[in-house]
Order: C-alpha cells, then structure tokens, then sequence
C-alpha cells in the first residue's frame, strides 16, 4: 500500500530524505498472504512468489493463469503459448493477432479461449485440437470467461455488445443476451449459474 498509492510515495519520500538515501528503489520483501500473483509489467508478465522472489516469463504482451495456478497462458503479438511457471515454454502456436487468453476447466481437463484478430478460438490445455468458432459473431476485445464445470461453456462479447455462451464441444450458442453497452468484463458466479457483464 505504501509502495501503491499517492499518501504512501509521500511518506517513503520523507523517509529516503530523512535516512539520506534519495535515490533508493522500493523493494517486494513478501506478500501480505500465501500464494503467487502474475503480475503483467511494460517489459512482461512475472510470476511473484509469497517471500517477494520474482521470475520474469519473457517478453509476452499478457498473461493469466491456468486452473488452479499450475501454468501460464501467454499471448504476443503472433503467438499463443503455454509457460512453465519458471518461464519455459511447453507449446506454442502462431496465430495472428492473438490477445486476451483464458484458461479454463477442471483438474484433468482444460481449454483455453482466446481472440485472434476478432475470432474466437478454443484449443485444449496440450495444445491440441485448436478450433476457429466459425459463424459466431465477430468478438470485441473483451476477455473470455470460462463457466465452472462442465460441460465447457466459454461466454464472450460481439462487437455489438451481445454477449454469448458458446459450448465449444458442441460447437453451438447455448444463451444470448440483450445488447449491453460498452463490455468491457464478463465472470460467471462460483456455481456457474449466472454470469456479470460489466458495461460502461
């Protein structure tokens, strides 16, 4: 918090004049609680682990995580890729525009759903089996939100602020809703039965 807001840059400021250390960096020692954050920078996503160490995956324009936190989802200009949580690669594929990966499924599961250009694709957790969701409206760039459990049901935004549930097994839409202007976040409640959109 000292590090993050306006009040606290004041404060640390005081402090580096009063130790005479004008030029000193704030440091991460550790996180309030257990666990990792992914934390996207101007230089590319990094892992942060709860003692503060941090590893930076590579020059990737965003990240998130898989379920429950084993891998990273990564996505560049032309390219989407599957991070060990060390930085390397377990598969990629060269895709154009690639942006806003999610991942999504259960423990022995999971499929990623991602925009390339304003196409939405699935391709399963290995890699494999990648689909272009033909016929489906084009997607505005607004982040996939997988629904908990199964069947697998991706929701996503169209260009003209409908949003949609599309089963990718099936290859069908399954719910639509009324436009919504300005999308700009979709998430599923915890039991899967309703889903936020989060407009302008």
């Amino acid at each position: 918090g000292v590090v993050a807001s306006p009040p606290g840059r004041a404060v640390l400021g005081s402090i580096r004049e009063a130790v005479g250390v004008e030029r000193a960096q704030p440091a991460l020692f550790s996180l309030p609680a257990p666990g990792r954050l992914l934390v996207q920078s101007s230089s590319g996503p990094w892992v942060v682990g709860a003692d503060g160490s941090k590893r930076r995956l590579g020059e990737w324009r965003e990240a998130s995580w898989s379920p429950f936190g084993r891998y990273v989802v990564a996505a560049g200009q032309n390219e989407l890729a599957a991070l060990e949580l060390d930085g390397d690669v377990r598969w990629s594929l060269a895709r154009a525009r690639v942006r806003l990966p999610r991942w999504g499924g259960t423990q022995a599961d999971t499929r990623i759903a991602y925009l390339a250009g304003s196409r939405l694709h699935v391709v399963a957790g290995d890699g494999t089996g990648d689909v272009d969701a033909g016929g489906l409206p084009a997607a505005a760039p607004v982040a996939p939100a997988w629904r908990p459990g199964l069947p697998f049901l991706v929701a996503y935004a169209d260009t003209r602020g409908r949003v949609y549930a599309y089963e990718p097994e099936a290859g069908a839409l399954r719910r639509r809703s009324a436009p919504i202007p300005g999308v700009r976040r979709l998430e599923w409640s915890s039991d899967g039965a309703l889903l936020l959109a989060l407009g302008r």
